[in-house]
């Protein structure tokens, strides 16, 4: 949603059709780009343990926000990297999700990473957004 109005809003999701299971959320920054958003963003899909991911951005000042589903019952709830803030990584009887999100001064490359415990390698899907600031000052 850009430049939602204060305090709680609704957000709805529709899945397409033949999709089997899911999870969605959503997070809200202020001082993000209201008109642009989205600098840049990147995304893998593997199958293991762990995955980092790097991302670079062209913009000072963004949040990076990552997030993470993990296709595999015996996983357990993802694990953020060092220097991210988590939004939150669940578990539920079929897949496990998470997404965190961490402030970057400068123009740069930057890697999140995601972490989760299995005895067999996992399918997963990853991706990082970077989110661009309002003009004259930091999201």
């Amino acid at each position: 949603m850009e430049n939602p109005a204060s305090g709680a809003n609704t957000v709805s999701v529709a899945w397409s059709t033949g999709l089997e299971y899911g999870q969605a959320a959503a997070i809200s920054f202020t001082g993000a780009d209201q008109t642009n958003c989205i600098d840049v963003s990147v995304n893998t899909t593997g199958s293991a343990k762990n995955n980092t991911l790097s991302i670079t951005t062209t913009n000072d000042n963004e949040f990076l926000v990552n997030a993470i589903g993990i296709d595999y019952v015996y996983s357990s709830a993802p694990t953020h990297g060092a220097g991210q803030t988590g939004l939150y990584s669940v578990k539920d009887s079929l897949i496990s999700a998470g997404a965190s999100y961490k402030s970057v001064g400068a123009t740069g490359s930057y890697s999140m990473a995601e972490d989760w415990a299995g005895f067999l390698n996992s399918a997963f899907a990853h991706v990082i957004v970077a989110v661009k600031p309002s003009t004259g000052g930091a999201a």
